[in-house]
């Protein structure tokens, strides 16, 4: 898949979240996906998207769940095995990020038949998280810069959403 440097720069994000989420978007083959639905841990998240829920930002639900960025990688499992096709990279792309206390999830607000390949997505995901997140406590210090670096990723995935 070819992700042009001006596609990168007009979308602020790096090669590795541009394939990423291209790689999940494009999977959509056999899914009605019209909406989104968010499952996240940010205020930032939640506050930008829950007024906003509309045709604009393709955001059909935003559910918040106080907790930590496991909770939420659990929750999105959940909702995965009910159906709900994944939209964006349920880990970030950068290994720094992975030490965020705030998460957020991009799911297609319809759900379907169960997916395989989007529950061995999620599995090897939470798997992954929890083994490079095991023997480390959240990087709370940096929590607001943080909340919005989650934003912004959220954003370039819903971006990315709406081209396809």
């Amino acid at each position: 898949m070819l992700i042009d440097k001006h596609t990168l720069i007009k979308y602020n994000c790096s090669r590795l979240e541009a394939v990423l989420v291209k790689a999940l978007v494009t999977t959509r083959r056999g899914f009605n996906l019209k909406k989104t639905l968010i499952v996240t841990n940010n205020p930032v998240v939640y506050e930008a998207y829950r007024a906003n829920s509309d045709a604009e930002t393709f955001v059909a639900e935003i559910r918040w769940f106080d907790g930590d960025a496991e909770e939420i990688l659990v929750k999105a499992r959940d909702l995965v095995y009910e159906g709900y096709p994944l939209i964006s990279h349920p880990l970030p792309a950068s290994i720094r990020m992975i030490y965020s206390p705030y998460r957020s999830v991009v799911l297609g607000a319809d759900a379907g038949a169960l997916d395989a390949w989007h529950t061995g997505i999620i599995e090897e995901s939470l798997a992954k998280y929890r083994q490079n997140t095991g023997h480390r406590t959240p990087d709370k210090k940096n929590a607001e810069s943080y909340k919005w670096m989650d934003a912004q990723l959220l954003s370039v995935a819903i971006r990315e959403f709406k081209l396809f």
